[in-house]
């Protein structure tokens, strides 16, 4: 499991071209390896200089026996991360906008 100590990484869907997320300083990825026993969903790069720590798959799992609300809560967001890997799971036409009151207009 990979936690982003310092600056910005991107995460791509399996096609490895569509941005699905960006994650920032105290975010992690590589969870669903471990919970779910799965090989790599996505792929993520640096966009900015980062520093990231790694635990290993026995080292997370003893973390978790000893704050066990962290793996539901790391479960949840695994499974959430899980319905949105492929470019088929992202609605392209979704409009933010009209969603959140915001003008994206570009005038």
């Amino acid at each position: 499991m990979f936690f982003i100590r310092k600056g910005r990484v991107v995460v791509y869907a399996t096609d490895e071209m569509t941005e699905i997320a960006y994650l920032d300083e105290g975010s992690f990825f590589g969870e669903i390896g471990i919970l779910f026993h799965q090989n790599r969903s996505v792929s993520v790069r640096s966009i900015t200089a980062s520093l990231i720590s790694t635990i290993t798959n026995q080292e997370f799992k003893t973390i978790l026996k000893s704050f066990p609300e962290y793996r539901k809560f790391i479960k949840k967001i695994a499974i959430q991360r899980l319905e949105t890997t492929s470019i088929r799971d992202i609605d392209l036409t979704f409009e933010l906008s009209m969603h959140c009151g915001l003008d994206l207009s570009d005038s």
